[in-house]
């Protein structure tokens, strides 16, 4: 997913490339700077809102779930991520969210953006400067949880093994199916149409995958 950041420092820092259509309005509510950045790419139709956000409590990952789910559910929207990333000394509250057809568009995103940071807001469950992202997954995204695997059946997907199996480390193909112990793949061995049981054990990464 391609994107821009803001960041509040000496005037405004731009970190990313190739942003097709971007705008950015700096705010103070008289508790916190927000710096927010529309960004729309063509790229797996990804879009994204960031947020800068200052705040001063303890963060928790699970309580910012719970504080979120409700929201996205009167808007019959589903989480697909949410959790902290680090690009150098940035902390990121990434939101990855989609329709239940696997949809998303910009001006959702936003809507969402700012839903979202009201209500963590009114939670004070974060204790450091953060952003806060709020985007569409992508044409490759990655897969999280069994309702998400289940509803990938008949996608193109990449898996990466913890440990080699048959002389790999990863393969692509098509999930035929999903068993409780394991994941049922069809993939191309050169030009031959092969099979392969994958052990969930052995899943180190399931993501979905462009077809090429």
């Amino acid at each position: 997913m391609i994107r821009f950041l803001f960041l509040v420092g000496n005037g405004i820092q731009k970190m990313g490339k190739h942003c097709i259509k971007s705008s950015k309005t700096i705010v103070f509510d008289g508790k916190s700077w927000y710096i927010i950045d529309v960004t729309s790419t063509g790229v797996g139709h990804a879009h994204s809102i960031i947020m800068f956000k200052r705040s001063n409590v303890v963060e928790n990952t699970d309580q910012i779930k719970e504080v979120i789910r409700p929201i996205l559910a009167t808007m019959q929207i589903q989480m697909v991520e949410c959790g902290w990333h680090r690009e150098g000394s940035t902390s990121i509250l990434r939101l990855a969210v989609m329709r239940e057809d696997g949809s998303m568009d910009i001006d959702t995103c936003a809507v969402i953006s700012e839903a979202v940071s009201l209500a963590l807001d009114e939670a004070d469950l974060i204790a450091h400067e953060y952003f806060l992202e709020v985007c569409s997954p992508g044409a490759e995204r990655e897969l999280y949880g069994e309702e998400d695997i289940l509803n990938a059946v008949g996608e193109y997907v990449y898996i990466k093994f913890r440990n080699p199996k048959g002389g790999r480390d990863e393969i692509y193909g098509t999930l035929l199916q999903v068993e409780a112990d394991h994941l049922h793949i069809a993939y191309m061995d050169k030009a031959v149409k092969r099979e392969l049981n994958v052990d969930r054990d052995n899943i180190a990464q399931i993501r979905l995958a462009v077809k090429i």
